[in-house]
């Protein structure tokens, strides 16, 4: 677990109540929906190429792929302007969030930030560059949050304050890794690359717009579709505002799980597949055991005192996201024990099954707050509908990595359930007892 990921943690868990203290749900509801969209468009504008970064291991192919990424960005983006400009207003009127304005033309530019950054990421990964991005990770969140709190203290506290807040963020940390981060990075990025070795390139990652890229998409979206559907189907832009603030604690476990044990540990299963299978069999099984341990302690601190804590740490005017947040935990649970191993997937090729666990995931998740919303039930029933559902999608999604590398998925199978009923009876314990 690296610093840089506990100083952001220690960061984020800094300003939220603060933030939280400025910008109200409906603030938050308005700036989830259009990050929702920078999100999902973000994640098709290099057509899946970022993720094979971290595989290439010479030289040259890491330079076509660079040039594959920048190459597909400049074509889509320009798509996703023209769509943006002739169906923005559309968007925000099915969206009920018509306030948000011309802010919906930031959406383009936004996406392209990201889908840079995430180059950025990928490249990092593949040069270990662990310690050196430690090192401006930490001021960059901290100044952003900052410039987040005088803007929404002093000059307005809606949503664009946010918005401001992600552009500093994706396009600040994408310069920083190709003009310091990264040897030589913005040469190598622009090198001139023959067409013969863009077209190897092509195809030894010919899978990759096809199922990578759909199921990344499938995987954004679908973590994307509660906040664009609740607004869109119950006419209240503040259910968004809670299901992100709700997802927000929740999501930071997996923001620290993502940058610090799953960086390395994809580093290093590229490193043992396929010449060290039983290394990898016994690092794999070691590392989701240990995570199987820390998804039982947040689901019994925020399953059973969410509703408590979010109204003490965050104000009383957020209660509802945490009593959202307590259902929702039911489903992170499986998330955080197999997230980080999902990139096993990719190590052992694996694409068409990352595709297809990626669209019952999206299904689930569609047809959770689709099914609810329709029949008019109330939010926090939606929201536990939403988690069970997806909860039993999640749980054998997070344990299909340890098949890959040849294990057993029954002991596993066995002991996640066991912890997990465990771990819900300590919550709704408390419950029990904090109740009234």
């Amino acid at each position: 677990m690296s610093m840089s990921s506990l100083w952001n943690m220690g960061i984020q868990i800094i300003f939220f109540p603060i933030l939280a203290r400025i910008y109200d749900p409906e603030a938050y509801g308005t700036f989830s929906v259009i990050n929702s969209a920078v999100m999902i468009t973000g994640t098709v504008l290099t057509l899946g190429y970022t993720r094979a970064i971290v595989l290439a291991k010479e030289e040259n192919m890491l330079q076509a792929l660079l040039r594959l990424c920048l190459r597909s960005l400049v074509w889509t983006s320009v798509v996703l302007f023209l769509i943006t400009v002739a169906f923005g207003d559309l968007f925000l009127e099915l969206m009920n969030a018509t306030y948000a304005g011309y802010w919906v033309y930031s959406i383009p530019v936004l996406a392209i930030l990201l889908a840079l950054d995430q180059i950025g990421v990928q490249w990092s990964i593949r040069e270990k560059l662990f310690k050196k991005v430690s090192l401006v990770e930490i001021p960059l969140a901290l100044g952003s949050k900052l410039f987040n709190v005088g803007y929404g203290k002093f000059i307005s506290a809606q949503a664009d304050g946010l918005i401001l807040t992600s552009a500093i963020m994706y396009g600040g940390r994408f310069l920083l890794f190709v003009t310091g981060l990264i040897d030589n990075g913005w040469k190598r990025m622009t090198h001139a690359i023959s067409q013969e070795s863009l077209q190897a390139a092509k195809e030894k990652f010919a899978n990759y717009p096809r199922y990578i890229l759909t199921s990344g998409l499938l995987n954004t979206a679908s973590s994307y579709v509660p906040v664009l559907l609740l607004p869109a189907m119950t006419g209240n832009t503040s259910y968004a505002g809670f299901f992100t603030y709700a997802l927000i604690v929740l999501d930071l476990p997996v923001r620290l799980l993502s940058s610090g044990i799953a960086s390395v540990f994809l580093q290093r299963s590229t490193e043992l597949w396929p010449d060290q299978p039983e290394a990898l069999q016994e690092r794999t099984l070691k590392l989701y055991y240990r995570l199987l341990l820390i998804a039982a302690g947040v689901v019994v601190v925020i399953g059973g005192a969410g509703e408590e804590i979010y109204a003490i740490v965050f104000s009383e005017q957020w209660a509802e996201a945490g009593a959202a947040a307590s259902f929702l935990v039911l489903s992170y649970f499986f998330r955080y024990a197999g997230m980080p191993l999902s990139s096993l997937f990719l190590t052992t090729a694996k694409e068409r099954e990352l595709f297809i666990f990626q669209a019952l995931l999206f299904l689930s998740r569609l047809l959770g707050i689709a099914i609810p919303a329709y029949l008019g039930w109330a939010f926090l029933d939606i929201i536990f509908f939403y988690s069970v559902l997806t909860a039993a999608v999640t749980f054998i999604f997070g344990l299909w990595p340890l098949k890959l590398t040849g294990l057993s998925l029954w002991k596993p199978a066995f002991i996640t359930l066991a912890l997990f009923i465990a771990s819900c009876a300590l919550a709704f314990g408390i419950q029990f007892i904090l109740s009234p």
